[in-house]
């Protein structure tokens, strides 16, 4: 079986690309590992390597916070800005 034939309602099914199979097993998606999976569909050697794999791709909720993160920074640097040109336009004491 190959990764293509994958169900895809299987909790970890991805493109083929995040998983290898071959005669000897399947490749860990995370750190590449040779394993022999349980299930046909399963792409992680561990629980670990899998949650791994998820915090580095991240799912649409992680992305979320990374966007709420990224503008909370947006505007502290704005504010950080808009304090220097003030200062600059002060002058030196």
């Amino acid at each position: 079986m190959t990764v293509t034939d994958s169900p895809q309602n299987a909790p970890d099914a991805l493109p083929a690309a995040n998983a290898l199979q071959t005669p000897r097993g399947t490749v860990c998606a995370s750190c590449g590992t040779m394993f022999g999976p349980k299930r046909s569909w399963q792409r992680f050697c561990s629980g670990p390597c899998r949650r791994d794999f998820h915090r580095l791709h991240g799912t649409v909720s992680g992305a979320h916070r990374r966007i709420e993160a990224l503008e909370a920074e947006i505007k502290s640097l704005q504010a950080a800005v808009r304090g220097l040109v003030s200062a600059i336009a002060r002058g030196p004491k």
